[in-house]
């Protein structure tokens, strides 16, 4: 991702450099540390599977006691199931109760595992919680009391069935003693920000998320957050089940940072669905064919623009309708560096698929039609680039926000 942009409050260098500064006050206590009822966030929950082809959906009505519970589905392998990591919450050295309610309409032998990435070597070990059979149409709770090596992340709890049937599960917490840290009271960037109407950003991705100190100083100095490459088109985007009025998307790869962002005000700002790059061939070929076949025509492209546009702000919707979602880079960089007219057409080496089906930028008009028409109210709408100083581009990207 391109760093040479003016809404770049907070640099790199100056979140380094104020770690000193910030002061975490912290009290122990026994609390519960994860409380996931599923009532209105999926609390980070995805489904984790090779092909992203599982699904984990929030259904009114089929949790414990008729609540709001979740529904595993899709699952092509016995080790396909859903999965959280509340290294967020958790840290190694520390007894935790763990504990879920399952059930499934058919009879299944249930297991709770937990997933650990030893800090120092990298290595991954998998600890069994519980496992047990539970009848087909009864709940049951599995659960149990364990302390992770102090050296422990990752913290992967994850839900699995001895078949590929669909279950429902519901009620995880996790109960244990925790740091309630209070950051340092003195006003940060984003409170002398305000003031003046702004907010002050950074971004986090999937190791970043995982550092205290860096989120103890992101919660005193900003008040947005976007990912670094978690929201990008190679990490959202499913090529299995995907047709062309329905393409499919994940939130797996950035769960965990809209979880926290929701949970601590953060606003969220989107980053990118449009781009030359970092985007899969698949995408735009026919039969979704990966690097083989034919690319398809503009009104097919059309057709998968607007599910994938749609489907990724529903996705937000459904499943973190507290993340506030204040801003998108629909679409990123589609430019020509020496020039301002489209990209040469291609894949790869700078060069944009999108200018090669559409033969210009029109398709720039279309993410914002179908964009406009899917975003939740509030949210604003970007055309994002970098060397915006330079006349030929800085016309371009004028004549078609006139257009947009």
């Amino acid at each position: 991702m391109k760093l040479k942009r003016i809404s770049a409050v907070l640099t790199a260098a100056a979140c380094t450099a104020s770690m000193a500064a910030v002061m975490p006050l912290s009290t122990v206590q026994a609390m519960s540390l994860v409380s996931n009822d599923f009532e209105v966030t999926y609390g980070g929950w995805f489904a984790e599977s090779p092909e992203n082809i599982a699904e984990v959906t929030a259904i009114e009505g089929v949790g414990f006691d008729g609540t709001r519970g979740m529904k595993v589905t899709g699952r092509t392998s016995p080790d396909d199931g859903a999965a959280s990591e509340k290294d967020l919450y958790l840290t190694g050295g520390k007894e935790y109760e763990y504990s879920v309610r399952v059930s499934a309409e058919t009879d299944q032998h249930f297991t709770l595992s937990l997933t650990l990435v030893d800090s120092e070597t990298g290595e991954e070990t998998v600890k069994i919680l519980d496992e047990k059979n539970v009848k087909g149409g009864k709940w049951a709770t599995l659960g149990a009391t364990y302390t992770a090596p102090a050296n422990s992340t990752s913290f992967k709890l994850k839900i699995t069935t001895d078949t590929t049937d669909d279950y429902f599960f519901d009620d995880v917490t996790v109960i244990g003693e925790g740091e309630i840290v209070a950051v340092a009271a003195d006003a940060g960037i984003k409170d002398w920000l305000a003031n003046k109407g702004m907010r002050s950003g950074n971004i986090l991705n999937g190791t970043t998320v995982n550092n205290q100190g860096i989120l103890n100083i992101l919660k005193k100095d900003c008040n947005a957050i976007e990912c670094e490459n978690e929201t990008k088109p190679d990490h959202t985007l499913v090529q299995s089940g995907s047709t062309n009025t329905d393409i499919k998307v994940t939130d797996r790869n950035f769960a965990k940072i809209a979880d926290w962002c929701a949970n601590n005000g953060m606003g969220f700002r989107g980053h990118t669905m449009v781009w030359h790059s970092q985007t899969p061939e698949w995408f735009f070929k026919e039969n979704m064919g990966g690097n083989s076949g034919n690319y398809v025509n503009v009104d097919t492209m059309n057709q998968r623009l607007k599910s994938y546009v749609t489907n990724m702000f529903n996705l937000f919707k459904n499943n973190y309708p507290n993340l506030n979602l204040y801003a998108y880079d629909i679409c990123n960089e589609c430019m020509n560096d020496s020039n301002g007219g489209p990209r040469n057409p291609g894949y790869n080496d700078g060069n944009s698929p999108w200018v090669k089906i559409y033969g210009n930028n029109s398709f720039i008009d279309k993410a914002f039609e179908y964009a406009r028409a899917a975003a939740p109210e509030g949210c604003k709408l970007f055309y994002n680039d970098y060397n915006e100083y330079a006349s030929f581009k800085r016309d371009a990207i004028a004549e078609t926000a006139s257009r947009i």
